[in-house]
């Protein structure tokens, strides 16, 4: 059995509806808001959002989980 670790694997997730962020502390501009359209560490949804993204590819792949017993 191999395993792989996936770098930045939630930023691989889209959010089905963007969302918008003020800017962090000493890059804000006026006027200005961060728009985030892919998955974000620290928001409740992103895991669930990578599992599907993983598992979708999986199944493409021809892969499928192993049923617990």
């Amino acid at each position: 059995m191999k395993q792989y670790d996936a770098v930045n694997a939630f930023a691989n997730a889209k959010l089905p509806n963007p969302i918008y962020c003020q800017c962090p502390e000493g890059y804000e501009r006026k006027g200005y808001v961060l728009k985030a359209v892919q998955a974000i560490y620290g928001l409740q949804k992103s895991p669930l959002l990578w599992y599907n993204e993983i598992t979708l590819g999986f199944k493409k792949l021809g892969l499928f989980p192993v049923p617990e017993t």
